[in-house]
C-alpha cells in the first residue's frame, strides 16, 4: 500500500459526467524516488497502476484485483518536483452483478496528459 507515504490523496470531487477526479499529492522524499531515479526522481509506472487500484478501492469500498490492463499508455513522465499534486480522473462501470468493475483513467495535471488506460477489476471476497 502506498497511500499515506508515497502519496497522500489530497481530496475526491466528481465531474459533470461522473468521473471522479483524485487530487493526488507524492512525497518527493520516499524511498522508491531514491532509487527511480537518484537525483531525477520519476513516478515509476507500476506505481502509478497500484494507485490507480488504491484509489479505486476506496471509492467502492471494495477489495479489488486487477484483471485486466489494456490501452495503457505512458505519455510524459511525473516528477514530483515539478508536479507535485496530480489528478486522477477515474470512471467506474459495476456489472449487473456488482462483482467487477471497468474502468478508464487518465493521469493529468491541468493539459499535461502522464496516462491513459482501460482496466477490469473484479471483487476479492474479504
Amino acid at each position: 500500500m502506498l497511500k499515506d507515504s508515497f502519496y497522500i490523496l489530497s481530496k475526491t470531487t466528481t465531474d459533470v459526467n461522473g468521473n471522479f477526479l483524485c487530487s493526488v499529492r507524492f512525497n518527493p522524499l520516499h524511498v522508491i524516488y531514491q532509487v527511480h531515479f537518484q537525483g531525477n526522481p520519476i513516478t515509476p509506472g507500476a506505481c502509478i497502476i497500484q494507485i490507480i487500484k488504491e484509489l479505486a478501492e476506496s471509492l467502492t469500498q471494495k477489495c479489488l484485483l486487477i484483471k485486466e490492463i489494456k490501452n495503457l499508455k505512458f505519455i510524459n513522465a511525473i516528477i514530483p518536483n515539478d508536479f507535485p499534486e496530480v489528478i486522477f480522473q477515474i470512471s467506474l462501470q459495476a456489472n449487473e452483478n456488482g462483482d467487477a468493475y471497468l474502468s478508464n483513467v487518465i493521469v493529468l495535471s491541468g493539459e499535461i496528459v502522464f496516462a491513459k488506460l482501460n482496466l477490469r477489476l473484479s471483487v476479492i471476497d474479504a
